[in-house]
């Protein structure tokens, strides 16, 4: 039963640690203003943007469409707030 519990245990944090953190994506702080939100969001969406990456567009594509997540739910304070609480499980019930 304990080795059960272990291995559930194990398992939660795994999940918890694979999140992506979005702060970290955008390279802003948790306490950030919109500005500094918006400025980090258009440096690195044009940064990644599959058109300006012509050397591998599927991995710009793919970072891109997460730097895009990331600012969706960080710019509206209801989803930022919801985050902040749960992390991406709380804007998905959001």
């Amino acid at each position: 039963m304990k080795l059960i519990f272990a291995l559930l245990i194990l398992l939660f944090l795994t999940f918890i640690l694979c999140e992506e953190d979005y702060y970290k994506l955008l390279g802003v702080a948790r306490n950030c203003d919109e500005a500094v939100l918006k400025k980090a969001f258009k440096k690195l969406s044009l940064k990644y943007h599959p058109d300006k990456n012509k050397k591998n567009p599927e991995k710009a594509k793919e970072h891109y469409a997460k730097i895009v997540n990331a600012y969706e739910v960080l710019k509206d304070p209801d989803t930022r707030n919801a985050y902040d609480k749960r992390g991406v499980k709380g804007v998905q019930d959001f």
